[in-house]
């Protein structure tokens, strides 16, 4: 899988401060108890509402809640591919190929189809999710699970609004 740094507009010197950003939104974010329904830094959280907190805290907006899917959505066939529509909706997402920028949010789920998880690509090449237990880092074997894969990846259209 090819990552390269990320480039909003050409702009590399804002970019880097992006991404310089983004480690640190992560880190914070580090450790945070899984918790389906939440979305608070330390407290609890689930993997679409750490997706989505970690895009809002970039562009300096804030997602109601009530405007996400359900953690669990995700983990039922039938809502999972609703569930994601209306996640990158929000975000005004795009489906994206390689190369990778931080800042994309991959969609892995079970090889036999249906529910799918959320994980968001550091600076760092790492991936980011709120997984069984808690906010974890992992690497890009994540996303090649012996029984999960990776379903489509999605970048948000207007990043230059991360420029602030």
């Amino acid at each position: 899988m090819k990552i390269e740094p990320l480039n909003i507009n050409n702009n590399i010197k804002q970019s880097a401060q992006v991404e310089e950003r983004l480690r640190r939104i992560l880190k914070e974010w580090e450790g945070t108890p899984h918790m389906d329904g939440q979305q608070a830094k330390g407290v609890g959280v689930d993997c679409v509402r750490f997706a989505a907190a970690v895009l809002d805290e970039l562009g300096g907006t804030t997602t109601p809640i009530e405007h996400l899917p359900r953690d669990l959505a995700f983990h039922q066939r039938e809502k999972a591919v609703a569930g994601m529509r209306l996640f990158i909706d929000n975000f005004n997402g795009q489906k994206v190929e390689e190369p990778y920028q931080p800042g994309d949010v991959f969609v892995t789920g079970p090889v036999t189809g249906g529910p799918g998880h959320a994980i968001i690509l550091g600076p760092d090449g790492g991936l980011w999710q709120s997984a069984s237990k808690k906010v974890i880092r992992s690497g890009l074997e994540a996303l090649s699970l012996p029984l999960y894969k990776h379903k489509a990846t999605f970048r948000v259209r207007d990043r230059e609004r991360w420029f602030r």
